[in-house]
């Protein structure tokens, strides 16, 4: 599934003062939004770290749920903006 970064949200996590990011996309294909979040006190961070808005990226189809992707998924980037 191809996906553009439309938005990312930085917020204090409830639990530590550690920032959260929410990633907010749009399915290149069908227009379909989709989201995600993961913070620095995750493993799965460092995959998405490097990806800001504008970028386009490929996740596997199977790491969706409903409008969820899960942060356990690893994006590769195609287009960076």
């Amino acid at each position: 599934m191809k996906l553009r970064v439309i938005k990312i949200v930085k917020q204090n996590s409830k639990r530590s003062n550690i920032p959260f990011f929410y990633y907010f996309f749009k399915d290149v294909e069908t227009g379909k939004s989709f989201r995600t979040c993961t913070g620095p006190e995750f493993r799965n961070y460092k995959w998405w770290e490097n990806i800001k808005v504008g970028d386009v990226i490929e996740v596997n189809d199977e790491m969706s749920y409903k409008n969820l992707i899960d942060a356990d998924s690893i994006p590769r980037k195609l287009e960076e903006r």
